[in-house]
C-alpha cells in the first residue's frame, strides 16, 4: 500500500486536504450535522461491512467548480465510487 511505504507524502496530503476542508467550511455551518454525516458512514459501515466514504458531491477542488464543506454536499458511497468520481462533478 503507497500509504505505508510514504507516510510523510500521506501526512502531507492529509494535512493539506484538511486545511482545504477548513477553508472551504463557512463559519455559519453547522458543525453537529458535519459530524453526523461522518459518524451515519462510519454506522453504515459497521452495519453493512461494506467500505464506505464521505464524498463531495461538488468537489472542494474542481476544475470548473468548487463546493463547500458543508453538510448538503456530502454524501456517502462506496470506497470504489469515490475513486472513480476523482475529483470531478457527475451530472
Amino acid at each position: 500500500m503507497w500509504a505505508k511505504r510514504n507516510p510523510g507524502k500521506k501526512n502531507a496530503e492529509t494535512a493539506k486536504r484538511r486545511a482545504m476542508e477548513k477553508l472551504a467550511m463557512p463559519h455559519w455551518v453547522d458543525r453537529k450535522a458535519m459530524r453526523a454525516v461522518y459518524v451515519e458512514c462510519k454506522r453504515q459501515c459497521a452495519e453493512t461491512g461494506q467500505r464506505l466514504e464521505v464524498d463531495h458531491i461538488v468537489p472542494l477542488q474542481g476544475k470548473n467548480v468548487c463546493g463547500l464543506h458543508v453538510p448538503w454536499n456530502l454524501q456517502i458511497i462506496p470506497s470504489t465510487d469515490n475513486r472513480k468520481k476523482a475529483n470531478r462533478l457527475l451530472i
